[in-house]
């Protein structure tokens, strides 16, 4: 897939991009790894939902996405993300970080249980183009976002095994000194 547009951090453009080829405006402002010389496309792409998770297909059946890939899901959301404010914008849009950045989440609970019956046909169909942090809700644990009082909290759900690894890499972490969740 050829992309054209322009990589922002909220609404300041900090590269354009040209054929997946990122010209930087302003280096301080570019995530890391793309200031650093790397690949538009894979930046793209981990940002995307990981696909072996069995309720991030769902959700993408639910928004009928036609593309699943990951470049096309991440794009569905403009390659925004809950936890910082890089986005793309392509050169035949206007939009705004406020346009794009996420200030709800309709699909919270579907990505953290897969049940798609509690919603009602006509709500489904109403919400199917919607965005959502899941599309770009990375990991391969299923989990979601949820806003609470003005501010996003990450749920997750999973086996004791599961669990233990994320504490254990939480503790782990604080041990070695790291700002930790």
């Amino acid at each position: 897939m050829e992309l054209n547009g322009q990589l922002l951090s909220g609404d300041v453009v900090v590269a354009n991009i040209a054929n997946n080829r990122v010209k930087p405006l302003d280096l301080t402002r570019m995530p890391l790894y793309l200031a650093k010389g790397g690949d538009f496309t894979e930046w793209l792409i981990s940002r995307a939902v990981d696909s072996s998770r069995p309720n991030s297909r769902i959700l993408k059946k639910i928004l009928k996405l036609k593309n699943v890939d990951d470049v096309s899901s991440v794009l569905h959301a403009h390659a925004a993300t809950v936890t910082d404010n890089f986005w793309f914008r392509t050169l035949e849009k206007t939009l705004t970080w406020d346009d794009v950045k996420f200030t709800e989440n309709h699909f919270a609970n579907l990505a953290l249980s897969g049940q798609f019956l509690a919603y009602k046909e006509d709500v489904l169909e109403k919400l199917s183009g919607s965005q959502t942090p899941e599309l770009t809700n990375i990991g391969s644990f299923e989990k979601a976002w949820k806003l609470e009082n003005g501010s996003w909290y990450l749920y997750k759900c999973g086996s004791a095994e599961e669990r233990f690894s994320e504490l254990f890499i939480c503790k782990l972490g604080k041990f070695l000194g790291f700002n930790m969740a």
